[in-house]
């Protein structure tokens, strides 16, 4: 499958996790989150994967009525950010960042143009991913979300990097590794995406007749690697 084709199908997840985090299973601590990149990163070293890039983000759908008064409390609580304002696209997004040696972490506050529903974002990504990492991010996790959402919300957790192997074998591969049941898969001669259903990560989804709480993006490349995202409990993020 042409590239452009991987990319259209990660985007159509992007909207279909909106409904889902919905709809999903919110009775799961924060902390749940940084066991399940545990597994991620795991899986990804014991088939000698590389990661480029790690991401665990979480959303709350929130009441703007006084949007002015909720952004200057929130600049307060976190008044070492760098915030920025922009619109793109009928969104207006007010942004907070502050860059660690190891990580980035980012708030945004996103709300439509034509006055629809307004959201928040908490998100903390990085390059490298080791147990001096986890323990951090643990602490952080379960801080940041106690401080920004009222209620329990999911963490979804992505993992993106290359492998120096063929794309059908990994994805029996990881599909063992994972211990995981396929319930979806949509497979060509250079693309692999699949949904499974795995008793190792702690949230899952509802989508159809299937629950699922892990997802696999393989791409071959031209050189003879594979390119990979996997996500629990599904794909959010653009790649």
């Amino acid at each position: 499958m042409r590239k452009e084709y991987f990319f259209l199908f990660l985007q159509m997840m992007v909207m279909i996790s909106l409904i889902a985090s919905f709809i999903g299973n919110n009775t799961n601590a924060a902390n749940y989150g940084n066991m399940d990149m545990d597994h991620l990163a795991r899986g990804v070293s014991q088939n000698s994967g590389a990661i480029i890039e790690w991401s665990l983000h979480t959303r709350e759908t929130i009441d703007l009525s006084e949007k002015d008064r909720f952004i200057h409390n929130l600049k307060s609580q976190f008044p070492g950010w760098v915030w920025t304002v922009s619109s793109e696209n009928g969104l207006d997004n007010v942004t907070g960042r502050m860059e660690h040696d190891d990580f980035r972490e980012t708030i945004k506050v996103v709300t439509m143009e034509d006055g629809g529903s307004s959201y928040s974002l908490y998100e903390v990504t990085g390059k490298v991913w080791n147990t001096r990492i986890s323990r951090k991010i643990e602490e952080i996790l379960q801080s940041r979300t106690d401080q920004l959402f009222e209620s329990n919300v999911l963490v979804f957790s992505c993992i993106k990097g290359v492998f120096n192997e063929d794309a059908g074998n990994l994805a029996n591969d990881l599909l063992l590794f994972f211990q995981a049941e396929e319930k979806e898969a949509l497979k060509e001669k250079d693309f692999y995406s699949i949904s499974a259903n795995s008793s190792l990560f702690s949230q899952s989804i509802s989508l159809t007749e299937h629950e699922m709480n892990l997802q696999i993006g393989l791409r071959k490349n031209e050189t003879g690697s594979t390119s990979f995202v996997i996500g629990t409990p599904i794909l959010t993020n653009e790649y």
